[in-house]
């Protein structure tokens, strides 16, 4: 994988809503190479700007649905800032994210109730549009994947995109559509592609292919929910991310004794299809494989996944490395 980054003063650049310091957050591309004849696993680290921030004035959860909640900022004007039919990624001071896709006036509406979270006066907020399906594969699949000329997904590349119900939507690029399109056919080049997700492109070209994805680096920290027994993790952060400084030992299940067995397992892509399995072992007192080799240094991939031994989903915290810095 080929990283290159480069600084603009993003607050000038993005537009920025409601009052910021203006700040310099490094910019520029990411190449990742789609292995042929394999499922890739993929994660989002370079992201779409900000475009609205600011400080929330309160929150609460909402009636229907019981799990729904709001979060309101009456120094924005979302109806004039957001556009209709996209969805956005809501980011909080600690690092907590949703995705949102409805709102009013000077209310977001979220599909966690996050009131808990939120100080009126205090937790600052931030909105990124959240990448879609033809923003990351181009509108007319200028990447590349591998389409299909009369709408058998069985010769095409296919798209894997966590569907936060414990399954996948498949997305293939059709040319006789054309454009993206599910297996019923619907239209989905807007799907939203969140950044705490990873994603499986089935690549059933037979050559490797290169995806650049472009944007910014996210400096703070990212938290989300183990939802599945497999939950599939994005990366967030394009370099410089290990086992070690990720954040993730704080956050899974550890085992005392050396028995992986009774630890939460991460798998990372090897590049060739398979995986390296990594646990926290308390008896050692770092990051190992089954071998029992010290994984510390080993590089965060853009995607992961985690398998978690609790029944009960928890959340785990994915932070940057520390020459990030934050604000």
């Amino acid at each position: 994988m080929k990283i290159t980054l480069y600084s603009i003063l993003a607050a000038a650049a993005c537009g920025m809503a409601f009052g910021q310091t203006a700040y310099t957050i490094p910019v520029g591309y990411e190449t990742s190479t789609l292995k042929a004849g394999k499922f890739n696993v993929l994660g989002l680290t370079l992201h779409n700007s900000v475009i609205v921030a600011g400080i929330l004035d309160s929150a609460s959860g909402a009636i229907s649905p019981a799990t729904g909640g709001t979060v309101i900022d009456t120094q924005s004007n979302f109806t004039n800032l957001l556009t209709s039919g996209q969805s956005y990624i809501l980011e909080l001071t600690d690092g907590t994210i949703q995705q949102v896709s409805s709102w009013s006036g000077s209310t977001l509406n979220t599909p966690q109730n996050i009131s808990g979270l939120v100080t009126g006066g205090t937790t600052t907020f931030k909105l990124r549009k959240a990448a879609t399906v033809s923003d990351i594969f181009g509108a007319t699949n200028s990447a590349g994947l591998q389409a299909t000329p009369d709408g058998n997904f069985a010769n095409a590349d296919l798209i894997y995109i966590p569907n936060a119900v414990g399954g996948f939507d498949i997305v293939f690029y059709d040319n006789d559509t054309p454009g993206w399109v599910d297996t019923l056919f619907n239209n989905r080049a807007n799907t939203p592609i969140i950044y705490a997700d990873s994603i499986v492109i089935q690549r059933r070209g037979t050559s490797d292919l290169s995806l650049v994805v472009r944007g910014e680096i996210k400096v703070n920290p990212t938290k989300t929910l183990t939802s599945e027994q497999f939950t599939y993790v994005g990366g967030v952060y394009p370099a410089g991310s290990t086992l070690g400084n990720s954040g993730l030992a704080a956050s899974v299940a550890h085992t005392p004794d050396g028995d992986f067995s009774k630890a939460d397992l991460i798998f990372l892509p090897d590049g060739n299809g398979g995986s390296k399995i990594a646990f926290f072992d308390d008896d050692s007192g770092f990051w190992t494989n089954t071998l029992f080799q010290n994984l510390t240094n080993e590089p965060l991939t853009t995607g992961f996944t985690i398998q978690r031994r609790s029944a009960t989903p928890y959340t785990i915290t994915i932070t940057p490395p520390s020459s990030y810095g934050g604000f």
